[in-house]
């Protein structure tokens, strides 16, 4: 969903109030990412999340999310957000099926899609790297092809957004799907100064030279040596000076 559909009775509720500043902020976050991939509020296989997954998938750290709450329970591994609106989500998916089925019978012989998800598939669960991929069959002059879409991992979809949508998606995907775990850990940590040191968009290498060149080792060496290739700009007396420093982080 494009939108996080709140009551105000929930809002208003005792349980929220009662809730301490930062258990609200971060039952938000955790209600904002529920919403976005449509998981019905459930954080299914979560409970060995480390604190940088927590960061760059939701914003919140691990330490927030396991501290005890009204606002969210565990079971087992699993987290379960309380308030999230599951009926506008099940409306939500009713009528995106619908829209669809409608286009397709306009546009082309296609087979409506089934109502809803296919029974055990949730849209991306940021577990590994899995993939939602949905095959539509299309009758093209009495041959059957398939059409797949590929909706990508979340930890991905967030250090692309991060990174400025540079290049194309598909084969940046592919590219970081070839590192190990320590090599995406050590990818994702170096966007941010790889940034500060290309903050015009055009010189900026795209992401799948990005992660193929590995070019956050040369970043993360520099930085750790404390020589960031930081652009200057001339101030109002022609002076150059370093530019302001930006935030970057997920």
């Amino acid at each position: 969903m494009n939108w996080l559909n709140l009551e105000l009775t929930t809002l208003r509720s005792e349980r929220f109030l009662g809730s301490e500043p930062v258990e609200r902020a971060t039952w938000l976050c955790l209600m904002a990412y529920c919403a976005d991939q449509e998981n019905g509020g459930v954080f299914e296989s979560c409970g060995e999340w480390g604190d940088r997954k927590w960061m760059q998938l939701v914003g919140v750290t691990a330490k927030e999310v396991r501290a005890p709450s009204d606002l969210w329970s565990w079971d087992g591994h699993t987290l379960i957000v309380w308030g999230y609106p599951e009926k506008k989500q099940a409306e939500v998916q009713r009528l995106r099926d619908q829209a669809r089925n409608a286009a397709a019978k306009r546009w082309g012989n296609a087979k409506p899609m089934p109502q809803g998800m296919p029974a055990g598939i949730q849209k991306g669960n940021g577990v590994g790297n899995a993939e939602l991929e949905l095959e539509l069959e299309v009758e093209v002059e009495g041959n059957k092809k398939k059409k797949r879409r590929i909706e990508y991992n979340p930890q991905f979809d967030a250090l692309w957004k991060l990174y400025g949508l540079k290049g194309n998606k598909k084969p940046a995907y592919a590219e970081w799907q070839k590192l190990d775990e320590a090599d995406k850990d050590a990818a994702a940590e170096g966007i941010a100064p790889y940034l500060q040191e290309t903050p015009n968009r055009t010189l900026r290498k795209d992401m799948e030279r990005y992660f193929s060149n590995r070019v956050w080792e040369g970043v993360l060496e520099r930085k750790r040596e404390g020589c960031l290739n930081i652009p200057q700009r001339p101030n109002e007396f022609g002076t150059p000076e370093p530019q302001e420093e930006r935030d970057y982080s997920l």
